[in-house]
């Protein structure tokens, strides 16, 4: 008998020492990384983190188009103008696209639908006067122009009202 249960226990250890040469190699670090111990790689921050801004509430703007006074209209519209500005700079594309002509510059008149809520919806381009016809610059130049516009246009947020409305702003582009 215990010729059979000396190999017995030897069978039972088998699965055990197969699996030893395993773990030894995944303890084995890796050439170039450091550990602070066996098996315990070595984690270094890099550099310290960004400190947490609150993302800042959205400006509210006056629809100034509802207003019946009119000093108080131009200053409400003086306002949007103000935030629409910040958000729109020439878009480096037109300049980089213009040809001999130059960037353009001029009037794109953009209309939008203002809803209920306030949010932009539907954003299209009914006219544009600029210093020369569009023909005159690449259609890439323009295409650039008018996702700029609308782009900014889209950030935009009015105060909400009982319907939505439909304004026509013209956006000034000056390179």
């Amino acid at each position: 008998m215990n010729r059979l249960a000396c190999p017995l226990r030897w069978v039972a250890l088998l699965p055990i020492l197969a699996l030893l040469p395993l773990s030894a190699r995944a303890q084995t670090p890796r050439p170039g990384s450091l550990h602070t111990a066996p098996g315990k790689p070595l984690h270094v921050q890099r550099g310290k983190p960004e400190p947490y801004i609150p993302a800042r509430p959205p400006v509210v703007l006056p629809r100034f188009w509802l207003t019946k006074d009119s000093a108080q209209q131009v200053g409400e519209m003086r306002r949007v103008y103000s935030q629409l500005m910040r958000k729109l700079p020439y878009p480096e594309d037109a300049y980089r696209q213009a040809n001999s002509n130059g960037p353009p510059s001029g009037i794109i008149s953009f209309r939008l639908v203002v809803a209920a809520d306030g949010s932009i919806h539907s954003i299209t381009i009914p006219e544009s006067q600029l210093t020369l016809t569009e023909a005159a610059y690449p259609p890439e130049t323009m295409q650039a122009l008018e996702n700029a516009g609308k782009s900014a246009l889209g950030k935009l947020l009015f105060a909400p009202s009982g319907k939505p409305d439909t304004v026509q702003i013209g956006v000034n582009f000056v390179p």
